[in-house]
């Protein structure tokens, strides 16, 4: 079977018995009214997409819980400053040299097994492909990375994700909330089957990105107390702490697994600049498998 969108999208919603446009034409935001496909850009993009994807390509089933539709907010509209988990955990998306992506969840409705994700991006998308990318490409780890643009039902993914594709080897590829991507790795691990996940590679760089970003990004090391992950923090104690507070849990990477002690090399600069000229989180792979090299 050749791949793509058109298929994929009916796929889906078979498998979870939802007709995903009647559903958006339902919609409304507290902050924007209905949903308008003439005027605002909209796609499903993570886990239902890319699972289907690694199904095919793997003949390993994975079941699709839920499905997330991501649409795009038109340019400087008003925007609720309420956090929704651990979705806005880094609100600036570092991924290839000299490309940030960022944005901000607005609005979350959740409607049976569909997520409709409400989101403001900070640079012009042209378009419902642009878009898509866009999304993607802030996604923290490479297996996620697939979207089906609502128009045309297009197929989008990142060069990350097709590598994933390939090698089977899930990497992190944005700094998000890092105990949140820790335990997710875990998840992933456990719903593809992966046998060969380098967690230590993956859960070192994570700690030492996060003692890079700390005083030069926004960031949280909390999650909701009735988050489903948590069932994994077992599995992540050799590189962070973890306690409960409230109505969340305080996830924070340990010390002495930052071994590069990046976070010296520069003094805090604004939140709120692009010109930043901070690592990639690329580079801070790069430096650190270097690193062990020597080691």
């Amino acid at each position: 079977m050749l791949l793509n969108g058109k298929d994929l999208y009916k796929e889906i919603q078979d498998i979870i018995n939802e007709d995903i446009e009647t559903k958006l034409s339902q919609i409304i935001f507290q902050n924007y009214s209905k949903y308008d496909p003439n005027t605002m850009c909209a796609c499903i993009a993570g886990g239902s997409v890319a699972d289907r994807l690694y199904a095919h390509e793997t003949g390993i089933e994975v079941p699709i819980k839920d499905v997330d539709i991501f649409i795009g907010k038109l340019w400087n509209a008003n925007s609720s400053e309420e956090k929704k988990d651990e979705y806005n955990g880094v609100e600036f998306f570092i991924n290839k040299k000299y490309n940030v992506n960022h944005y901000k969840i607005v609005e979350v409705k959740w409607d049976g097994k569909i997520n409709i994700i409400l989101v403001e991006t900070f640079e012009p998308c042209l378009n419902e492909e642009e878009f898509a990318e866009y999304v993607i490409r802030g996604f923290d780890i490479n297996c996620c990375q697939a979207a089906i643009t609502m128009k045309n039902k297009n197929l989008r993914t990142t060069e990350d994700f097709d590598n994933f594709l390939k090698t089977k080897d899930l990497k992190v590829t944005n700094p998000h909330n890092m105990g949140s991507t820790a335990l997710r790795i875990i998840k992933k691990e456990e719903t593809l089957k992966l046998k060969t996940v380098n967690k230590e590679r993956e859960f070192d760089i994570i700690v030492n990105a996060f003692f890079y970003y700390k005083n030069k990004i926004k960031m949280t090391t909390f999650l909701k107390n009735d988050n489903p992950k948590l069932k994994y923090l077992k599995n992540i104690e050799s590189h962070f702490d973890f306690f409960k507070t409230g109505l969340f849990y305080n996830i924070t990477p340990k010390e002495e697994k930052n071994i590069l002690h990046l976070e010296k090399m520069e003094d805090k600069k604004s939140i709120f600049s692009f010109n930043r000229n901070l690592l990639t989180f690329d580079e801070i792979r790069e430096m650190y498998e270097r690193k062990k090299k020597e080691l």
